[in-house]
Parts: C-alpha cells; structure tokens; sequence
C-alpha cells in the first residue's frame, strides 16, 4: 500500500516503486541505466520497480511510492507500446 513502510530480502525484485527510509542497498539497476556493476542506493533515494536488491544493510527500511501501472517501469511500457501503435 503506498506509504507503508517494508522490508526487503536480498535477492528480491523489487514490485513497486519505493524511497529508501533509512539504511542503504546495493542495486542491480541495469535494467534502467545499463550499468553493469551493482549501485549503492542510500536514504533518500528512490528505487524502482524490477531492481534487484542485492545487498542491504540490516537497518533497510523502504517506503511504497508506486504499485502496479503507476510505477516507473509500467509508465515506460506504456509509453512503449503507445509509440508503437502509432
């Protein structure tokens, strides 16, 4: 629910989009930058739908930004297929 606060595993694909409440995560974000190497994400951050959380520090907290079609990647998609019918 948008605005709840969560707990992630490691290993886990992240469903929604979400801040960083407190704690830091390494990412695969390859997904949206093409970078191939892990990124650290911090408070404050914001992560995004199809991440994958790699490595967490014990005090990781995130909050619930976007669900669904609202999230960063499904508005992509979208915007994707609305390109390609034209």
């Amino acid at each position: 629910k948008i605005g709840h606060s969560v707990k992630l595993t490691n290993n886990e694909i992240l469903h929604c989009d979400c801040i960083i409440k407190s704690g830091s995560v390494w990412v695969d974000a390859s997904r949206f930058s093409g970078e191939s190497e892990p990124v650290r994400f911090q408070t404050g951050d914001t992560l995004y739908a199809g991440m994958l959380i790699l490595d967490q520090s014990i005090d990781c907290v995130f909050e619930v930004t976007a669900l669904n079609q609202n999230t960063r990647i499904a508005q992509i998609l979208k915007k994707a297929e609305d390109f390609r019918l034209g």
